[in-house]
């Protein structure tokens, strides 16, 4: 038998299939090399101890037993399919079965039993593959197409025939373009089928394309189609996936139209907002300007409060309205930012002073600080940082009833060219819930609408407050406690402007050493303020009331380490600053040279008190780096060459010399209110009722300034200016053109301003602002020259009155303010000559700046003004006409040494003959 089983081995070992010898029992006696593989058997291990049934999985063998032997011994041999299971595993795997008997040739009998197996699991993986993708076909929604590399169609699913309407064995065998696209479809488009069928390759393999099909009743329709690529024996077949599209592009025309629609609609509503804007803001201007004019006069405390009560109601018209324009101006995408330099000090302290009055009105203390490193000089749109901070800080005041509000701001991030600053308001207000801080920012909302009536608001301001942060490339968000109060926190990213005055920050030399007692109730106020002055490097100390104020004045007395400087809080529980003032005043031997008072009441009696206290100067709180720093120099009689930066005097009107305006203006109502205005502050007005009758005025008489509204009949104010401009091309000169309109839509100034006017103001205006925009357009144009405008020979008497009240009734302090400007003026107008004889710029610019800084106490508005010109015109790179301008301040500047010269020697004689 062993050498039966060898020779046997080397007939079948070679065979793929599993052969398998067994005895006519089904006790298996051979088995060949593959079988041993796909059984699991070793090469040494006797298979004679196995039997058949071992090798097959159960419902196998008993096929084989049931249908196989019968089989066998009728016919002698059996075909089927079954499946082996691998012995050491247990695992099954499919093979067609051949056994047949094998007999003694003599006698015929059947000797023993021989079985084939050929392993078919592939190819029943690829039947089930097949099915399953047979299964996929004819599942699919979208029609899918198989096409050979011949172009013809092979496979064409149930979608397909019911998307091109045709039977799949009309179209199988058939060119795909023939069948499936229109004949509509281009020459290009069908040689691009063509040439991908032809190599394979192309950009529509892989891509959507949009193409034309062409249903089997002749109808066209759109049709998307990806095209991939497989391969089937070496040779390419494409497979197309379509779907007909032809709802989308109905949808789509639907959306083109409605966006039409939607367009059409939106700039509707933009002329209807502008027309809106114009016809509230023209009456608005009215009331506002009006009721600003008649305050000014005599009126009884009935008559005051109920106009008061006229124009606050105005304002908040207004602000309504404002609040409505920019929202639609965001939401519509249409908001653009400015990008101007700014002072970031000057802009957050005049917004602050803004709200001053409204906090402190209602017992809050109002306060904001700004971190040392946080940059001044800066590139962005102010007014938009305005309108946020007012926003958050107009909020917390709202909703804050007793307590504090503060503002801070930090730098988060800073490059060469870029500042990231982080702005926080804190206040101590009611709060909001949880469940309302997450929609809080959203239109229309507030935290509590019952609040809301009774506070007011429209609902849109922390969502405008939102957009506009996201325009200045920021964030923001909020943290808040119900009943303990929020703190409303966002970044905005701005551009470094080019430092030019760092003054602010630092004290002459003389003022380093000072020791300086705070004494402040609220802990906030009297951290800031003590934070500025050790930043200065002054030296302080802190007191929270009156009564501890004079305990560490004594001590320091007595430890002989005196303060130099007493600042103090107007408003305090107990002893109020103006009582603790006139306890130190009354107290040898422990009052420091000076009392500063900060106060947040701004009223006429607040300064009659300091000036009878003997309290040097009174600051509004919350006063800025800036204020604080002049208020101090100012109380300790400090000056010299280093404080050359201006404070810029309140009223601007006050600072202009008399103007020849032409007010070009239809609307009666504004033509009186603006007359009344100008001419309340000495300034010739001239009315013309439109553009043309404008021109004619110019024709007849000259004017400094032109006052001209944009929308009037017959010719408006952008036709009479653009005529104004193409005559001065002819003739020469250049008249200062200020364009006053009711609209307040983006573009507007910027339209106003390409028409060649030089400047633009908003109604309705209040009377500051009108007087700040004429001095800032009067001041950056050139001076007139004598022969064409002769200038008024004016003199201004000193303002001796408003000098004493500055010093707090200090004669002392006044004799030094003289004596400093005595010896700095002539010094500086020699640098004004210099420079403008060298073309100095520059150095122009500065002697200018610091000769505005040693008038300001005079009350000497022409020098003020030539200087500001001077300034203006060397900021600019234009001493066109500076020589003139010079040699008018010259004259005035010597009008006003002339008088200092006589004060100083009577001041002098007085001193001999009491000393």
């Amino acid at each position: 038998m062993s050498e039966v089983q060898e020779l046997l081995g080397k007939l079948f070992d070679e065979s793929s299939d599993f052969v398998c010898l067994a005895t006519l029992q089904s006790k298996p006696f051979f088995v060949n090399g593959s079988a041993r593989r796909l059984l699991g058997i070793a090469p040494a291990e006797d298979i004679t101890k196995t039997r058949l049934w071992d090798f097959y999985t159960p419902e196998t063998f008993e096929q084989l037993r049931r249908t196989g032997y019968p089989e066998l011994r009728k016919a002698g041999r059996w075909s089927g399919e079954g499946q082996l299971r691998h012995l050491r595993s247990g695992e099954p795997f499919d093979v067609a079965i051949t056994a047949f008997l094998v007999k003694n040739p003599r006698s015929g009998n059947p000797i023993c039993l021989a079985l084939i197996h050929r392993d078919v699991s592939d190819r029943q993986r690829a039947q089930e593959s097949e099915m399953h993708t047979k299964a996929i076909l004819e599942a699919s929604l979208d029609p899918i197409v198989t096409v050979n590399h011949e172009g013809a169609i092979v496979v064409f699913n149930q979608a397909a025939e019911r998307t091109f309407k045709r039977r799949a064995r009309d179209v199988l065998g058939k060119r795909a373009e023939d069948v499936l696209f229109a004949a509509s479809q281009s020459t290009l488009a069908r040689d691009r089928v063509e040439r991908h069928f032809a190599s394979a390759e192309g950009s529509m393999i892989n891509a959507r394309v949009e193409m034309t099909g062409l249903r089997g009743d002749g109808r066209t329709f759109p049709m998307e189609s990806a095209m991939t690529v497989s391969r089937i024996q070496g040779e390419p077949v494409f497979i197309f996936f379509l779907r007909d599209i032809s709802d989308r592009k109905q949808w789509e025309a639907e959306l083109r139209k409605a966006k039409e629609a939607a367009e059409a609609a939106s700039r509707a509503k933009s002329i209807f907002l502008a027309n809106m804007s114009h016809e509230i803001r023209t009456p608005m201007n009215a009331i506002i300007g009006m009721s600003e004019l008649v305050l000014d006069t005599a009126l009884s405390p009935q008559q005051r409060e109920y106009l008061t009560i006229v124009r606050e109601s105005a304002d908040a018209l207004l602000s309504v309205i404002d609040d409505v324009l920019d929202f639609s101006k965001i939401e519509a995408g249409k908001l653009q930012l400015d990008r101007n330099e700014f002072h970031l000090p000057e802009t957050v302290g005049n917004t602050m002073k803004s709200l001053a009055v409204r906090a402190h009105s209602q017992g809050l203390e109002l306060a904001y600080r700004i971190a040392p490193d946080v940059p001044c000089a800066l590139i962005g749109d102010a007014t938009r940082l305005r309108q946020v901070v007012t926003n958050l800080v107009g909020n917390a005041i709202k909703f804050t009833e007793s307590g504090e509000i503060e503002l801070s701001i930090d730098c988060r991030e800073r490059s060469d060219s870029i500042a990231v600053l982080h702005f926080a308001v804190r206040d101590t207000g009611i709060g909001i819930p949880k469940e309302k801080q997450a929609l809080i920012f959203e239109a229309f909302e507030q935290a509590d609408n019952t609040s809301a009536r009774r506070r007011g608001g429209t609902g849109l301001g922390l969502a405008i407050v939102s957009r506009l942060v996201e325009y200045m490339d920021g964030k923001v968000w909020m943290e808040s406690e119900l009943g303990r109060g929020s703190t409303f926190h966002f970044t905005a990213r701005f551009q470094l402007a080019e430092e030019t005055d760092d003054s602010e920050l630092s004290l002459p030399p003389r003022a380093r050493d000072l020791r300086v007692l705070v004494v402040d109730d609220n802990l906030t106020s009297r951290q800031i303020t003590e934070d500025t002055l050790r930043n200065w490097g002054l030296t302080t100390s802190a007191a929270t009331c009156g009564s501890d104020a004079l305990t560490v004045l004594k001590e320091a007395n007595r430890s002989d380490e005196p303060f130099d400087l007493l600042i103090t809080d107007a408003e305090m529980p107990e002893m109020d600053g103006f009582a603790l003032a006139d306890r130190v005043q009354s107290m040898d031997g422990i009052a420091p040279r000076t009392v500063m008072m900060l106060t947040c009441l701004d009223s006429r009696g607040n300064a009659a008190r300091c000036e009878q206290l003997g309290v040097a100067t009174c600051v509004l709180k919350p006063a800025s780096r800036a204020e604080l720093r002049d208020a101090l120099l100012v109380a300790m009689g400090i000056f010299s060459e280093e404080d050359g930066r201006p404070v810029l005097p309140g009223d601007r009107s006050r600072a202009l010399r008399p103007q020849r305006i032409l007010l070009a203006e239809d609307s009666l109502v504004n033509q009186k209110l603006a007359t009344a205005l100008l001419e309340k502050h000495g300034h010739t007005v001239t009315v013309a009722g439109n553009g043309r009758e404008a021109l004619a005025a110019l024709q007849s008489e000259p004017f400094d300034l032109v006052l001209m509204d944009v929308q009037m009949p017959e010719m408006d104010g952008l036709e009479a200016t653009a005529a104004i401009r193409a005559k001065e091309k002819t003739t020469g000169g250049h008249i200062p053109v200020i364009a006053m309109t009711a609209h307040a839509m983006k573009g507007d100034r910027e339209r106003c301003l390409a028409a060649g006017m030089d400047g633009y103001i908003a109604k309705p205006f209040r009377a500051q602002h009108l007087f700040e925009v004429i001095e800032a357009v009067v001041g950056r144009s050139p001076a007139p020259t004598a022969a064409s405008e002769p200038q008024i020979e004016t003199r201004e008497p000193l303002d001796w009155a408003g000098l004493l009240q500055t010093v707090g009734g200090d004669e002392d302090l006044r004799r030094t303010l003289v004596e400093a400007v005595l010896d700095e003026a002539p010094r500086l107008m020699e640098a004004v000559r210099h420079a403008i004889a060298e073309g100095n710029s520059k150095g122009l610019a500065l002697a200018a700046h610091t000769l505005k800084g040693a008038v300001r106490y005079f009350g000497a508005g022409a020098i003020f003004d030539g200087a500001y010109r001077l300034e203006c015109m060397a900021k600019e790179g234009n001493l066109q006409g500076a020589d003139v301008t010079a040699e008018a301040l010259e004259a005035d500047l010597q009008s006003l040494t002339d008088q200092l010269v006589r004060f100083s020697q009577g001041a002098q004689v007085e001193k001999s003959v009491l000393g």
